[in-house]
């Protein structure tokens, strides 16, 4: 046998022959033609290896590869797993020809399959490669395998049981664990719905709210904090709408209606008006806060702080003084005639229209300026009266309806006198109500006595001589002439009477309008008063409700407090008990809804 390289190691069985390592020649002479021997060579060497037999002058040569161990490149670190995720590695370069027969991973040197699944506890566990052919095996480097595990949430610091509407959590991010993972993406989670930080909480028809911590790596998914905070939110006083006031007067007393109050959670401290800017405590008002805004506060205490509670504004309307010319000082007239009057000019700062009428009129005074006897309604001015000025009046009215309404102060005109001739007048006697002065004036009718200076007796003989003038061509003589009756002609008698019927019918109207004013006068102020005290009993009702609301809220977090288990199950009790008998029929009660039916611990 002839090796066409060197061979460093040599082992042939069974025993046999010789090697020439000069020669390179191994011959065996005990093999004889036609036999079969197995024979077992074992070496090493660095090339494929030519082997020649010859037998006498026939040789045969066989061509045959000569393995030695693997060899292999360097295990690169495997890309990191999550935990409980199957190992992935690659198995590193090889060199070519070497005859693999097998590959074997170890993990801390333990026979582990390629595809292993990886738990936390490995993490940091060395990682080696085992490469086998029929000559041997070769490991490779070791190198470090990377487990990530799920993010984990800590604890929360805050004790929240109530929370006051409007107001935003004050609340830090509990710690964080990440296990490995690079990028962790943290959210608060309130009854289901991402929270952001710093937004106000309303109330809902939720009885009580969840707070709770959710992450997010690169392995776990979502995980959620084993915690969950329960609070209540705490409703804040609920202002209705304010309507707009009606017009209000000049220099009188305003006393707004406030608006409706619902008493939630929150405690009532107290209330104000603000107009202007600032706090209007019922009082005078005048026309220099015409079109100012008014609104209604109430000072709530929620938690311990103090808040206020607006209602909407609205813009108040005040009638400003209404201004009239100057009258004429004196009117001259003719006694039974008419006033030759003229209406001054009125300026407006609010025109006329159905909500605000101004009523203008003259009026009749004797004397005394503020004492007024009569309106003047064109009728003639006799001799002997009382009356002596004239001047001009403006009564602005507001109707809050058509049956409903009140007056403001009146404005006068300047007093005008009047000039007439040989007037005398009795004395008339005026109600000392000023109320009905009015009505008085015209049922305390004036009237005129002419003083007597001839008389009956005397007027018979003028007559009587004036008649003798023309009867005498007649052949008549007249002794004396006696009247038996004087009377008015059918026509004056007609419009005596109507004129009787016209006074007696407007003394009449006179009482009939006063009696309406004063009805519309004492509605309006029965239905302020009925608003008053309607809006003072609910205010006193939403006081009590809303105390109420306060402790039974306050008992809530209490209960929750001291087992928020329990509460959960009382809670969910109550629920069964107010929604299942609306329900003839439940299908299912495979949901989280349902878990209390099946154990106080709802599993």
């Amino acid at each position: 046998m002839d090796l066409s390289d060197s061979i460093a190691e040599l082992v042939v069985t069974p025993s046999c022959g010789t090697y020439d390592y000069e020669t390179k020649i191994w011959s065996i002479d005990k093999l004889e033609m036609g036999s079969r021997e197995n024979v077992s060579v074992s070496f090493t060497a660095k090339k494929d290896a030519i082997i020649r037999f010859d037998c006498g002058s026939e040789s045969t040569s066989a061509s045959f590869r000569v393995l030695g161990t693997p060899v292999i490149g360097t295990l690169q670190s495997p890309e990191p797993v999550c935990d409980g995720a199957n190992l992935c590695a690659q198995v590193p370069e090889i060199q070519e020809g070497a005859g693999v027969t097998g590959v074997i991973w170890h993990l801390d040197d333990i026979l582990i399959d390629l595809g292993a699944v990886l738990f936390k506890e490995n993490n940091g566990s060395l990682l080696q490669c085992e490469v086998v052919n029929k000559c041997g095996s070769t490991m490779s480097n070791k190198v470090q395998v990377e487990v990530i595990g799920a993010p984990e949430i800590g604890m929360i610091d805050e004790n929240i049981y109530s929370v006051c509407e409007g107001e935003a959590l004050n609340i830090s991010v509990p710690t964080i664990e990440t296990n490995g993972n690079a990028d962790v993406r943290g959210r608060w989670v309130l009854n289901g719905e991402t929270y952001t930080e710093g937004t106000p909480i309303y109330k809902t028809s939720e009885p009580y709210y969840e707070l709770s911590y959710e992450v997010e790596g690169e392995c776990g998914g979502v995980i959620k904090s084993p915690w969950v905070c329960s609070f209540v939110v705490l409703e804040s006083i609920v202002l209705g709408e304010l309507e707009t006031p009606e017009p209000i007067c000049n220099e009188t007393y305003f006393a707004p209606i406030a608006p409706n109050i619902s008493f939630k959670g929150t405690e009532y401290v107290s209330d104000r008006w603000v107009l202007d800017g600032e706090e209007y405590d019922y009082d005078i008002i005048s026309y220099d806060k015409n079109g100012k805004k008014l609104h209604y506060e109430i000072i709530q205490s929620c938690n311990g702080k103090e808040s206020v509670v607006k209602s909407n504004e609205v813009e108040i309307t005040v009638l400003p003084p209404v201004e009239i010319s100057d009258i004429p000082e004196v009117y001259e007239y003719k006694k039974g005639n008419a006033l030759e009057l003229i209406n001054p000019t009125i300026e407006y700062a609010v025109e006329p229209n159905e909500y605000i009428k101004y009523n203008s009129k003259w009026t009749l005074l004797d004397e005394n300026e503020y004492v007024v006897l009569e309106d003047y309604m064109g009728q003639p001015i006799y001799d002997n009266e009382v009356i002596k000025q004239v001047r001009y009046e403006v009564n602005p009215v507001i109707y809050l309806s058509p049956e409903i309404y009140y007056q403001c102060e009146r404005v006068y005109s300047n007093v005008a006198k009047l000039i007439q001739e040989e007037a005398t007048a009795i004395e008339v006697v005026m109600a000392d109500d000023e109320e009905t002065k009015e009505i008085e004036s015209l049922v305390n009718v004036n009237t005129t006595n002419e003083s007597v200076q001839k008389g009956r007796n005397e007027l018979c003989k003028i007559m009587t001589s004036e008649a003798n003038k023309l009867v005498p061509e007649y052949g008549i003589t007249l002794i004396d002439i006696v009247p038996r009756q004087i009377k008015y002609s059918d026509e004056l008698t007609e419009s005596v009477y109507n004129r009787m019927i016209k006074e007696r019918n407007q003394i009449a109207q006179a009482y009939r309008s006063r009696g309406e004013g004063k009805k519309a006068e004492w509605m309006g102020k029965l239905e302020n008063e009925k608003r008053k005290i309607e809006s003072e009993a609910y205010k006193t009702a939403e006081e009590i409700k809303g105390s109420a609301d306060a402790e039974a809220a306050r008992i809530y977090a209490n209960a929750y407090n001291k087992d928020p288990e329990f509460y959960n199950f009382w809670k969910s009790m109550e629920s069964y008990k107010k929604t299942l008998k609306e329900y003839d029929a439940t299908y299912s009660t495979n949901m989280d809804y349902f878990k209390y039916l099946y154990s106080a611990q709802g599993n």
